[in-house]
């Protein structure tokens, strides 16, 4: 949600998805505080003897006494599922953390509104949620610190485990409040939430946080915490700033026997999920397709209206002269700007894998997310989209106002056209929350091409911009849920862009920007660069030996063997008249046989697809590179968000699957095994891929990426000889 003007560097902490929502759902809207000194201190001993405490300045707001209470808060419920030694936790400065008994719930509330407020902001809906804690005691634990005299110093939420059905842990609505300051109690509070964890044999947290609250995240990162930018698909800043996504993997696990097993249950009925599944009966009939071996859902052809209107606003514009001639792209490592394996690259197909990808990660990667009913592929997809959107937001910053820089081009009437759907359609069902005014570059680029498009009344109803005679928009997939991005985003669509960015309230400078601390590339550049140079000569051998295998044309946008591609038994490969489609060992290529061509203007392809190869070229070893020239920090982010976005989705994409390329390890494993050389990712939240990437059929992959090295027949086969029998 959006918030008003900083008051100060304080940071409160903003944490926990719902019990019931997916992972790219936003998560509890709840809070927390910590001061900016003295709470990063990590130290199971919270607290400092009484003779060293810092002064702490007291709030302006007092407390309201228990007994003055004016809430009615119902009874405590049962509570026999926590371990013993939770229920009164004394720590070394005299503080008590202990459950909250209802006759505190308000004044635990006025502490978080005191937290919030002193040194800190929230809007006004937000202080109302903090309010909520009787509601919430349903099905949260509620623990507060306290002094010796009972009275409340800090306070953090733990879900009921009963309740709770995500396999990872999580804690919510940590706050310190002023007169508690500077005593480790932030500290004090997340060990207490780790710990509980612990005990019922969780091995992961995740937790998600407001993106001002930079003293939390220090507490967060000192307690071993990783972010996890490619989770973050929540826009809740006025400032086009992501609710932050922190995981925590615990160290000592519990043996199983000590664990406490808690049997789930249903939740209250009074206390609703924050995210519904949708009701997928009253959207329109779900496209041709098919569900691969993951769970995702694969369309055959990219969204039939999204392509049918960019071909339109295509021709009217190349009639009149509207379009730039094709732009030339590279690949990563490249030599020049046209540079190939053929010492050139026609400009039309450099247009056209440009096309691809759009098609790829935006069209064909919103019908995954919108129609796979395994949660993982379709978040899985929805993160990549929303990586997508931050990428292209990026390309814009440094080109200019559209992707054909100072004209549009075909991909900027498609980026448009998928733009337009996914704002004003899509977004209804979406697994994700965010509207294009999020992304400020692609918001100006969307309404310029709007303006030059020069859509008919008809045009205009059928996109949901114009409603038909009886006043009613065009919502396939629902009302469109409310942002507080755009008052109405109908009609801001629709007025011409007079600037980049649209108005922000003026924001305190001694707050600083979200940080993202990465270890590539590292104090050793020159070793990375060098890393990098290794892993970019293995895959660009992989790429030539594709690529010379690959029939001559332009493929047809449909054949996606990334995000959108479904595995095909080898007699289809082979019906389909793929010279590539069987490889000599028998195997399915990993392109999709179910494919068709999908026509452009005079008949043609609308765009090349891009291969597996190409994807994780692009996405993995040419995010490296770009990270390699140490960005700016908002840049950084947005590349670093498109690497783990693809690393999680080829984890999603294991699922049901041993190998990315089939049956057997093949050419995307080679290249991983490359990349992966150059750059120790940390995999623990990609537990597929970590057990893919450890097991022998991982390291002999990756002797199938070394260059080839030339033989007498004595010594055996080269690489390239081995690469035949994958």
């Amino acid at each position: 949600m959006n918030q008003p003007t900083l008051a100060s560097n304080a940071s409160p902490i903003h944490s926990s998805p719902s019990p019931t929502a997916p992972a790219g759902a936003p998560p509890d809207r709840s809070a927390s505080a910590v001061a900016p000194s003295g709470a990063e201190a990590i130290s199971r001993a919270a607290s400092p003897p009484a003779a060293a405490r810092p002064a702490v300045a007291r709030s302006a707001v007092a407390y309201r006494p228990v007994a003055q209470s004016p809430v009615a808060h119902p009874p405590a419920q049962t509570r026999d599922t926590l371990p013993a030694w939770a229920r009164a936790v004394h720590l070394p400065g005299g503080q008590t953390i202990r459950e909250a008994r209802p006759d505190e719930y308000a004044p635990a509330e006025d502490l978080l509104v005191a937290a919030f407020t002193t040194g800190c902001w929230v809007s006004e809906g937000y202080e109302q949620g903090l309010r909520r804690l009787g509601q919430r005691a349903e099905t949260w634990h509620i623990w507060l610190a306290v002094d010796q005299t009972d009275s409340l110093l800090g306070i953090v939420l733990t879900p009921r485990v009963e309740f709770w059905t995500p396999e990872h842990f999580t804690f919510s609505v940590l706050a310190v409040g002023p007169a508690g300051r500077g005593l480790g109690l932030g500290a004090a509070l997340t060990n207490h939430a780790i710990a509980l964890a612990r005990a019922y044999g969780f091995r992961v947290i995740q937790i998600n946080s407001s993106p001002q609250m930079s003293a939390a995240h220090r507490l967060y990162y000192a307690h071993g915490f990783s972010r996890r930018p490619e989770r973050e698909t929540a826009f809740v800043s006025a400032y086009d700033e992501r609710l932050a996504t922190f995981t925590y993997h615990v160290p000592d696990p519990l043996p199983e026997s000590e664990v406490i097993r808690v049997d789930r249950r249903p939740g209250p009925a009074s206390h609703p999920p924050f995210w519904r599944e949708p009701d997928r009966a009253l959207w329109p009939a779900r496209p041709p397709g098919a569900v691969d071996a993951s769970g995702a859902f694969i369309p055959e052809n990219p969204p039939a209206d999204a392509v049918a209107r960019a071909e339109r606003i295509i021709s009217r514009l190349t009639a009149e002269g509207v379009l730039a001639p094709p732009k030339q792209i590279r690949r990563p490592g490249e030599a020049g700007p046209s540079a190939t394996e053929n010492g050139e690259r026609s400009t039309a197909s450099a247009e056209d894998r440009q096309i691809g990808r759009l098609l790829a990660d935006l069209g064909n990667g919103a019908v995954t997310a919108l129609w796979s009913l395994d949660a993982d592929a379709g978040a899985a997809a929805a993160r990549v989209f929303f990586a997508r959107l931050d990428h292209l937001n990026l390309q814009l910053a440094q080109d200019g106002p559209f992707l054909g820089q100072e004209r549009p081009n075909r991909a900027d009437i498609y980026l448009f056209s998928l733009l337009a759907s996914y704002d004003l359609s899509w977004r209804a069902g979406f697994p994700a929350f965010g509207v294009v005014a999020d992304w400020p570059r692609l918001w100006h680029q969307a309404r310029l091409v709007l303006g030059l498009a020069a859509l008919t009344e008809s045009e205009l109803r059928d996109i949901g911009l114009a409603p038909d005679r009886d006043g009613v928009y065009a919502e396939p997939f629902g009302p469109l849920p409310p942002t507080e991005a755009l008052a109405d985003p109908r009609s801001e669509w629709l007025r011409p862009p007079k600037d980049l960015h649209r108005p922000l309230p003026a924001r305190d400078p001694s707050v600083p920007v979200l940080d993202y601390p990465a270890d590539w590339p590292g104090p050793d550049v020159a070793g990375a660069r060098a890393r990098w140079e290794r892993a970019a000569e293995r895959v660009h051998q992989l790429r030539r030996r594709e690529d010379a295998s690959r029939p001559t044309g332009n493929r047809p946008a449909a054949e996606l063997d990334q995000a959108t591609s479904a595995e095909a038994p080898p007699e289809a490969s082979a019906q389909a008249g793929r010279p590539d489609g069987v490889k000599p060992s028998g195997l399915p290529s990993v392109q999709s046989a179910r494919s068709t061509s999908v026509s452009g203007v005079g008949g043609g392809p609308v765009g090349q697809a891009p291969t597996l190869l190409e994807t994780l070229e692009a996405d993995l070893l040419g995010s490296l590179e770009r990270l390699l020239d140490q960005p700016e920090p908002g840049a950084a982010l947005a590349i670093w968000r498109l690497f783990w976005a693809r690393i999680d989705w080829l984890n999603a994409r294991l699922k049901g699957r041993r190998f990315l390329s089939g049956n057997q390890a093949g050419s995307a494993e080679s290249a991983l095994a490359a990349i992966f050389d150059a750059y120790r990712a940390d995999l623990r939240d990609f537990p597929r891929l970590q057990l893919h990437q450890a097991e022998d059929k991982f390291q002999a992959a990756a002797a199938l990426a070394a260059p080839p090295r030339p033989t007498d027949g004595r010594a055996g086969r080269s690489a390239d000889q081995l690469t035949t029998s994958i």
